[in-house]
């Protein structure tokens, strides 16, 4: 690689062995060439060929970062800056500093220094890792927003940002927020989450003889990790983890489009909610078309299906309360769920749907006049609930979801807005830009939603356990001994027992 009169910042490059680069200046051109940057020789390169072999696995662009690194001549005193906000953070972080101090400290300073602190490794690790330990999923969101890369790894043992997450037993919310942010899924061994070769299979001299299917991204994971890892991947984890590693994951640039959008959140949806996968792409593509082109009136979309089945998880996702809907703020990009529609909801959603604000008189030479066109209305609908199931039994059930798009949809969507009619009206109903369908729950996705309840059982059981003290009476201990049926009506598995 040339190098240049200009002094400019070496990175590390992982792909180091034998003295060169593995990969030619071709495929390597993005690291050492485009960033401008001086790929020097790794500390670790001297060490063994089995340490050699596990960095030599490392993602090129994880290690870049998710953005890449800015090409910047950076002095010494800069790295140094950089270092000491990295120190800081980290200690912040181990002293319980709170979402909005991480913040101002960010803030404080350039986002090329922010991007570099949150990269740099102090004692093995990036800041991203402290964030971790602490569970905190908003703080972790802050970091991946200022630079942070969700596929980070350690740098001694090369364990990427994901499996350290759950071998530290963090709680699911944190790796469905890494899985959101980007994290590989396939970091993590494929036998662990496929649901055609799942962990429960696996016999001792498996683990024994190490991770034999390994593939350049789990090379890390050696017969102990194995272990780790079957000990503390439960259902619920191998199921997001089977999810994220679908072919409906999100490419970079609609990630930046939907950020600039204000809609970041609904590309994170599908890693949160359980199923539905369908209606959340059908959601998608009507909201980016919708703030994209020119509009001059609201989006209305009509949620309907069988209760409790993501429709309120998908609205609240990045939506408000018809009950606490401000009629200042209409100018914004704004998503208003209306459930159990009253004469209070119908009014409201009438005003939405007229383009103003009662009392504002409609000017379009005016652009201080409120206007509804980043307004997007969400109606949850559950009069439809039958007519969904029958064309669920009729043409879904028997084929496979590849399969769906060749479906009779038509015939479908003809007939919910005949239901619609029937409930609402023909005036709002012709007023729905789409209907999006909520399907009943597959298999899989009925033992994630069954295996989910059981969480929270487990969960709302210990603290009844904590506020007694730990003392159990002959009264409250017919509380945890009671048995308990989950009921999921429509869907592939009727009941679950515990």
């Amino acid at each position: 690689m040339p190098l240049t009169s200009i002094r400019k910042k070496a990175i590390t490059c992982y792909y180091w062995n034998e003295r060169t680069c593995k990969y030619s200046d071709n495929v390597c051109t993005y690291a050492h060439r485009h960033t401008g940057q001086i790929a020097k020789k790794p500390q670790f390169a001297r060490s063994t060929a089995s340490k050699s072999s596990q960095r030599d696995t490392q993602d090129l662009i994880s290690i870049m970062g998710d953005d890449g690194i800015d090409n910047t001549v950076t002095t010494r005193a800069e790295s140094s800056e950089c270092r000491t906000l990295a120190e800081a953070v980290i200690k912040a972080l181990q002293t319980k500093s709170d979402y909005h101090g991480i913040k101002t400290m960010l803030s404080s300073n350039t986002s090329e220094c922010v991007q570099e602190a949150l990269n740099q490794g102090i004692d093995g690790y990036s800041v991203i890792f402290e964030a971790v330990k602490r569970n905190d999923a908003d703080i972790i969101q802050l970091l991946v927003d200022n630079g942070a890369n969700p596929n980070a790894t350690e740098y001694n043992s090369g364990i990427p940002l994901i499996a350290f997450a759950i071998l530290q037993n963090a709680e699911t919310v944190v790796v469905q927020t890494l899985l959101s942010l980007g994290a590989n899924p396939h970091s993590i061994p494929q036998d662990f989450w496929d649901s055609t070769a799942t962990k429960l299979c696996m016999k001792g001299e498996d683990l024994r003889a190490g991770n034999r299917n390994a593939s350049p991204q789990t090379l890390w994971c050696s017969s102990f990790h194995l272990v780790s890892l079957l000990k503390r991947l439960d259902f619920g984890l191998s199921y997001h983890l089977q999810v994220a590693s679908g072919p409906d994951v999100p490419a970079k640039e609609e990630r930046q489009i939907f950020a600039a959008l204000g809609m970041k959140s609904l590309l994170q949806a599908p890693y949160f909610l359980i199923g539905q996968s369908f209606a959340v792409k059908r959601v998608t593509e009507y909201v980016k078309s919708h703030l994209v082109l020119p509009s001059r009136g609201a989006l209305m979309l009509a949620f309907v299906g069988t209760p409790c089945h993501g429709q309120a998880e998908l609205a609240a996702n990045r939506g408000v309360s018809s009950d606490d809907l401000s009629m200042n703020h209409l100018n914004e990009v704004k998503v208003v769920h209306f459930d159990d529609l009253d004469k209070t909801g119908c009014s409201n959603l009438t005003t939405l749907l007229d383009g103003r604000a009662q009392g504002t008189k409609q000017d379009t030479g005016n652009p201080s006049v409120l206007t509804n066109a980043k307004t997007i209305c969400i109606l949850s609908v559950t009069d439809c609930e039958k007519t969904i199931l029958d064309f669920y039994k009729n043409y879904l059930r028997s084929n496979s979801k590849n399969n769906w798009r060749s479906a009779r949809w038509d015939l479908l969507d003809k007939a919910l807005r005949k239901d619609l009619i029937r409930t609402y009206g023909a005036s709002l109903t012709s007023d729905i830009d789409a209907i999006i369908q909520f399907l009943p729950y597959s298999k899989l996705e009925t033992a994630a939603l069954a295996h989910r309840h059981v969480n929270d059982l487990r969960s709302r059981l210990a603290s009844i356990h904590k506020t007694l003290g730990g003392a159990l009476t002959s009264k409250t201990s017919s509380i945890f001994t009671r048995a308990v049926r989950l009921k999921l009506e429509g869907d592939e598995e009727r009941s679950t027992r515990i």
